[in-house]
C-alpha cells in the first residue's frame, strides 16, 4: 500500500491513487455482503482455487516448454474442479439444510470471505492482463513499485483464471445439454430460413404471402414481402415454442441420466475438454498473429503482389509486433506456449493470411 501511494496513479496533474483504493474497497463490500447472506456452502469456491493456482504458478521457473505449459493449464484448471466436486459430495451433502448454530455462523462468515476472495482473484486476473500491456508502453513510475515476481507471472494469472472459468462452464453445461441447446438452435434457425424460402421462392407460398400482406394495405411486391416477413416470423415462433417443449422434455431425460456418475462425469468432461482445447487453440492463434507482426514483412507477405513497397510500414509494424511478442513471453506458461507455438513464423503466418485475403470472393 505504501509503495502504491508513493508511486501514485496520476492522470494529468491529479493523483487518483487514493480514489482508486477507496473505489475498490467500496466494490469489495458488495461480494462481502452477498457472500455473507448466501453462505459458504452455496457459493462457488473459485476464488480459493485461483489463489492456490496463483501460488503454485509463482514457483515456476522463468520459462517452461510448450508441453509443460499445456499440462499446467490443464492441471491448474481441472484439479480444482475435481477436488471441489468430490469435496462437496463427501463433506457437504446435507449440511446446507441440517446445520447447528455454530455451523450456520461459520457458513455465513466464511461465505463472506469466500465471495470476497473470488472478487479479489478476479481483480488479480484483470491486473494480470493489464500489467504486461501497460509495461509495453510505460517504463518506471507505478510499475517500479511492483515486485518482479508479480510482473513476471502476471499474464499467467489471467490465462489460468480464464482457463478455469471456461473449463467450469463446459463441465457445468455438459455435452448432452450442449447438444440439446444446439438441437433447439438448429430447429429454430432451420425453420426460420425454411419458411422464408417457402414464402419467397415457392409459387404457392408467394401467392399466400401476397394475400396475407394485402390484408394490411400494400399490393404487388410490397404485399408479398410484408406477407413473407409476417408468415415467416409467425410460423417460426410456433416451431420455436414446440422446440422449447422438446428441449424441456430432453432436459428432464438428461437430468435423470446425470443422476448416475457413470454418465454425469464423462458428460461433463467431454464438453469441458472441448472448451479447453478450443481456448488453447485461440491463444495459439493470437500468439501466431503476434509472431507474424514481429516478423518484419507482414504487409509485404500479405499484399506484396500489388507492387507496393511496404518496407517502411512493415518496420513500424514489426516494432509493435515485437512488443506484443514480448507481452506474450512475459510469463512462464504464456512464454512456453509462444516459443513452442506450431503456428508461429512471421513469414508463414503472414503468407497464410495473404492467401486468405486473395481467396476472399469480395476482395
Amino acid at each position: 500500500m505504501d509503495l502504491l501511494l508513493a508511486s501514485g496513479i496520476v492522470i494529468g496533474d491529479t493523483d487518483i491513487t487514493l480514489y482508486v483504493i477507496l473505489g475498490v474497497c467500496g466494490l469489495a463490500l458488495i461480494p462481502l455482503i452477498y457472500g455473507g447472506i448466501r453462505g459458504f456452502y452455496r457459493l462457488t469456491w473459485i476464488g480459493w482455487e485461483l489463489l492456490i493456482a496463483y501460488g503454485l504458478e509463482l514457483l515456476l521457473p522463468a520459462q517452461v516448454n510448450m508441453a509443460v505449459s499445456v499440462l499446467l493449464l490443464i492441471v491448474f484448471s481441472a484439479l480444482p474442479l475435481v477436488g471441489e466436486y468430490f469435496l462437496r459430495r463427501a463433506v457437504l451433502t446435507g449440511r446446507v439444510l441440517e446445520q447447528s448454530t455454530g455451523e450456520k455462523v461459520f457458513n455465513h462468515i466464511f461465505g463472506a470471505f469466500t465471495a470476497l476472495m473470488g472478487f479479489l482473484m478476479f481483480l488479480v486476473a484483470l491486473a494480470g492482463l493489464a500489467l504486461p500491456i501497460v509495461g509495453m508502453f510505460m517504463e518506471g513510475g507505478f510499475l517500479d513499485s511492483i515486485p518482479p515476481i508479480v510482473t513476471g507471472h502476471a499474464l499467467d494469472f489471467f490465462l489460468i483464471a480464464l482457463c478455469l472459468v471456461i473449463l467450469r462452464a463446459g463441465c457445468r453445461l455438459g455435452v448432452l445439454k450442449g447438444l440439446n441447446f444446439f438441437l433447439t438452435l438448429v430447429i429454430t434457425l432451420g425453420s426460420f430460413f425454411g419458411f422464408f424460402l417457402l414464402f419467397s421462392q415457392v409459387s404457392g407460398g408467394v401467392a399466400f404471402a401476397m394475400t396475407v400482406g394485402g390484408w394490411f394495405g400494400p399490393t404487388g411486391l410490397s404485399a408479398a414481402i410484408l406477407g413473407d416477413v409476417i408468415l415467416t416470423f409467425f410460423f417460426t415462433i410456433i416451431v420455436f415454442v414446440g422446440a422449447m417443449f422438446l428441449s424441456k422434455f430432453l432436459d428432464g431425460l438428461i437430468q435423470k441420466a446425470n443422476g448416475s456418475m457413470a454418465v454425469a462425469i464423462p458428460d461433463a468432461l467431454i464438453l469441458g475438454a472441448l472448451y479447453l482445447t478450443v481456448f488453447i487453440l485461440i491463444v495459439l492463434g493470437i500468439q501466431a498473429v503476434f509472431g507474424a507482426l514481429a516478423g518484419g514483412n507482414f504487409l509485404g507477405s500479405i499484399a506484396g503482389g500489388i507492387g507496393y513497397d511496404f518496407s517502411e510500414i512493415d518496420a513500424t509494424i514489426a516494432e509493435y509486433g515485437q512488443k506484443l511478442a514480448n507481452f506474450a513471453m512475459s510469463s512462464p506458461i504464456s512464454a512456453g506456449l509462444y516459443i513452442g507455438n506450431p503456428f508461429i513464423g512471421g513469414e508463414a503466418t503472414a503468407s497464410l493470411l495473404g492467401g486468405l485475403v486473395s481467396a476472399h470472393p469480395f476482395l
